[in-house]
């Protein structure tokens, strides 16, 4: 039973890691899109 309760506790810690990492990487997706799109050159 203690077991099963760890082992929620530490999928809600992913849980909320992997939302922050996701923001962190469309944060750079952002910056780093308009530049590529622009060297492409239409």
């Amino acid at each position: 039973m203690f077991n099963m309760e760890k082992n929620l506790s530490d999928m809600e810690e992913k849980i909320t890691v992997i939302p922050e990492k996701t923001s962190i990487t469309a944060g750079k997706m952002s910056i780093i899109a308009p530049g590529v799109r622009h060297s492409n050159g239409a």
